[in-house]
């Protein structure tokens, strides 16, 4: 690479990760997420204060973008012509398979699953948002955590952990999450269920449900259509909840080939090299 700097952005919905590498350094800062399917000018004014060189090289994957009016929204972000935007997850899949063929899986906020040749995504199951499916992720996990919570299905400890949480009792949480729409809070919780769960059946029975669903609605239909068996994993729920998703995985015969939370350092990797 002859270029002075090079900038990498994976963008998901609660943050966006970037790595900024410059004469053989590297470094990574961490801005508010980004979707250009949603309005938010923060992002915009995150990425101004960078103050990006014009002769940097910049490679931004996120989250939305699947289309040419998302991928120049992007583009308009940036004052240097050398940007190359991709959706997250050909970088999940350039970051877990560099240039071999493979199934990977984003776990992170949001989910899905797809097939790459190597070079590209073929088919995607799956990440279309938390409003239809986002299985595999944060957001849809804890809708049916917080459900259940709302039910009083969950032990006293495993109810006031999550109040405590949202720092909110359970009949005071709908009328307030209605009003403020908090997506981020919300998938937040998924940060203390681990160590619940080994005490409260209701909730490991919720995770373990959860992950088998994931793996039987997009999961498995894709390794049975492309004869791949190997997944690569992606975010912090698939390395959060792995020993859950695991077991869903071989209980269909699939085996994890790695579980990564944050594919940025590899994305340098593949680009250097």
């Amino acid at each position: 690479m002859t270029h002075q700097s090079i900038y990498i952005f994976d963008a998901g919905g609660t943050k966006t990760d970037v790595l900024i590498y410059s004469n053989g350094q590297s470094e990574t800062i961490t801005l508010s997420g980004y979707n250009p399917n949603r309005l938010d000018t923060y992002f915009n004014r995150e990425v101004i204060k960078l103050d990006i060189p014009d002769n940097a090289q910049i490679f931004f994957y996120g989250s939305g973008i699947n289309n040419q009016l998302a991928i120049k929204q992007v583009k308009n972000l940036f004052r240097t012509s050398e940007v190359t935007v991709e959706g997250d997850i050909l970088g999940a899949a350039r970051a877990c398979l560099k240039k071999t063929k493979g199934i990977v899986c984003i776990m992170g906020t949001g989910g899905n699953t797809a097939y790459y040749d190597g070079e590209s995504i073929l088919q995607k199951n799956g990440g279309y948002g938390y409003l239809i499916d986002d299985y595999g992720g944060a957001l849809e996990l804890s809708k049916l955590v917080v459900s259940n919570w709302l039910n009083q299905n969950y032990s006293s400890e495993t109810s006031q952990a999550i109040a405590d949480y949202f720092e909110i009792s359970a009949e005071e949480f709908i009328p307030l999450f209605y009003q403020n729409k908090n997506l981020h809070a919300l998938a937040g919780v998924c940060t203390i269920l681990n160590e619940l769960s080994k005490t409260d059946q209701v909730l490991n029975e919720t995770l373990h449900n959860y992950f088998k669903e994931f793996v039987s609605r997009h999961v498995l239909p894709l390794c049975k259509k492309t004869d791949q068996y190997t997944v690569s994993l992606v975010g912090s729920i698939a390395v959060h909840f792995n020993q859950h998703i695991k077991k869903s995985m071989s209980d269909n015969g699939i085996t994890i080939a790695k579980s990564i939370k944050k594919p940025i350092l590899e994305l340098l990797d593949f680009h250097l090299n």
